[in-house]
This record gives C-alpha cells, sequence and structure tokens, in this order.
C-alpha cells in the first residue's frame, strides 16, 4: 500500500483523485453549510470525541467525520431503519458497546 501511494504521488494518480473527488463529490454550493455546520456543531462534541479517540488510540479528527457523515452531528438524528443519534448506532451495536441512550453523545 505504502508502494502505491508514493508512486501515486509520483505520478499524479492522487492530484487527480483528489480533483475528481472535489469536483465529483463535494459541491461547490454544499462548503458553505458543511463550514457553518462544523464551526457550530463540532465545538459541542469537541472535547467528547477527542476523549473517545483517546481512549480507542483513534484520530478524533476520524471520529469527528464519521458523526459528521452519519448524522451532520445532530444528536437527535433517526434514520428510516431505526438507527440513531449522533453516531447513528443500531439497538445492537448500542448494546454491544454498552450504550443505552443511542441520542445521549456522551456514551
Amino acid at each position: 500500500a505504502s508502494g502505491f501511494v508514493c508512486q501515486s504521488k509520483q505520478n499524479g494518480v492522487t492530484e487527480q483523485l483528489a480533483s475528481f473527488y472535489n469536483r465529483n463529490v463535494v459541491k461547490p454550493e454544499a462548503w458553505s453549510t458543511i463550514q457553518r455546520d462544523l464551526s457550530t456543531r463540532l465545538p459541542i462534541y469537541k472535547a467528547s470525541f477527542k476523549q473517545s479517540a483517546a481512549k480507542y488510540d483513534l484520530d478524533w479528527h476520524l471520529l469527528a467525520a464519521i458523526g459528521y457523515q452519519e448524522s451532520y452531528l445532530k444528536p437527535e438524528s433517526v434514520s428510516p431503519t431505526g438507527v440513531r443519534g449522533l453516531m447513528m448506532l443500531t439497538n445492537s451495536t448500542a448494546r454491544a458497546m454498552g450504550v443505552s441512550n443511542r441520542s445521549d453523545p456522551a456514551q
């Protein structure tokens, strides 16, 4: 994998992939919404992300990115399939992780 990354940087594939992603996945009009969400919601949960990341030896940015992808950092989120909370946990995942209230971000 590291060979692929090094080679991709040298031959420009990394730059092409980033350009494709930025052009086709995140639309320009979405950036202001993302920035607003992150500036208003992320500070509320940042300490919890950092604490959980330290506990499980993870990067807190990864946890924040997952939370944003799953619920836009809205702990009251519920999907049609029944997953809920900031990290959109199923009942079984919540039980396995000792979470009794999926809408409580601190858990």
